[in-house]
């Protein structure tokens, strides 16, 4: 996981305006249990384009995402 999230923050230096690239990057920390950091990334694509927070809803019933939404604090 390390080198993941390694390459993860590589990619979303090169493309910082690919809010994508940061969405799945906050989910990846969610499900490995940086809740607080994903949350953080979370709200800022969410600044960007609410329609993400949408598609966040929906992933604990998928098994996509293993937070659920009341542990993000999805504001």
């Amino acid at each position: 996981m390390p080198l993941a999230m390694q390459e993860y923050e590589a990619a979303m230096k090169m493309f910082p305006n690919n809010l994508e690239m940061k969405y799945w990057t906050a989910i990846t920390l969610a499900n490995n249990g940086n809740v607080a950091k994903a949350a953080k990334l979370l709200k800022s694509v969410y600044a960007k384009d609410p329609l993400w927070r949408e598609l966040t809803k929906r992933l604990p019933k998928s098994g996509v995402l293993t937070v659920k939404e009341e542990e993000m604090n999805f504001c």
